[in-house]
């Protein structure tokens, strides 16, 4: 072959200029090597996840004033002013607890103190932001000084409005960890650290990729279910059920035999798993 040097070439390195088939030789394998480079890096940089731009603020201390709802999902609902149609336009902070834990042992804490109960009550309340995607949440801990402004209930109208039955596909994630506290807070090697957090008591969230939708899980009376999805956190399901409206947020209404359908398949699934790679996997009784 033409490009391969020819054997009776000879080549000393301190010689200006290297023979003519040496030398195109050696071109083309550095510019085999150039292009061979380039791509293995696009190809690296796009399967790579990119970083995440949510945010914990660590440390730092931030006091809000709204409405407190501990039911169906604590949260405070921060007044945001009029929409063009001089409609109310609210947020809605979902309110965490310190580590692993949610916030609603220690909203009642607080209740037990003040004796009195804090739902649809005006509060000032102080903790650690964590925000991504448009959404907020509030890290609260157990010496977190919230100061009641009012005794009366502030809630202005209904703050859930049912949409329609529908079947969304996505994963259930942490939303602590998701919006800012770890990266990546999503997926299989997140699944562990998510079952943790939702067994903690941490509010579960359903992320649907496709439409880059969040939507909070309640159960068919709008009770928690952290316990009954720990068998699904983390894998990409199909979940069906009622949405509702939640000022910012949606929310899907599960029933319990759509629960016991997804836990039955997943486990299903798992075991398949097993079975195939003769690797014993985590499960969640």
């Amino acid at each position: 072959m033409k490009w391969i040097p020819k054997p009776d070439e000879f080549f000393v390195g301190y010689l200006p200029q290297a023979p003519k088939q040496t030398s195109l030789f050696l071109r083309k394998i550095v510019i085999a090597l150039g292009v061979g480079t380039t791509i293995l890096a696009l190809v690296l940089a796009k399967s790579n996840q990119t970083f995440s731009s949510n945010t914990f603020e660590y440390g730092v201390s931030t006091t809000l004033e709204g409405t407190l709802q501990i039911f169906p999902v604590p949260t405070l609902r921060i007044d945001m002013g009029k929409d063009s149609d001089n409609r109310s336009v609210y947020q809605t902070i979902l309110l965490v607890g310190f580590g692993k834990a949610g916030a609603v042992e220690t909203l009642k804490k607080i209740e037990n103190d003040l004796h009195l109960s804090l739902q649809n009550k005006s509060v000032k309340i102080s903790g650690s932001l964590i925000y991504g995607d448009g959404k907020a949440l509030l890290q609260i801990a157990d010496d977190t000084n919230i100061q009641l402004i009012s005794e009366e209930i502030t809630l202005e109208g209904s703050t859930v409005r049912e949409l329609e039955k529908a079947t969304i596909q996505g994963e259930i994630v942490d939303p602590k960890c998701y919006f800012g506290v770890m990266n990546p807070g999503e997926g299989k090697v997140h699944r562990s650290c998510a079952i943790r957090c939702i067994s903690g008591g941490i509010p579960p969230v359903f992320y649907a990729e496709k439409n880059s939708e969040y939507f909070l899980l309640v159960g068919e009376n709008f009770e928690p279910l952290n316990q009954k999805i720990l068998n699904i956190v983390g894998d990409q399901v199909s979940l069906a059920g009622r949405v509702f409206q939640f000022d910012d947020w949606k929310m899907i209404q599960i029933e319990n035999k759509e629960l016991n359908r997804l836990s039955k398949s997943a486990s299903n699934n798992r075991m398949l798993a097993e079975m195939e790679s003769g690797v014993t996997l985590c499960r969640i009784n």
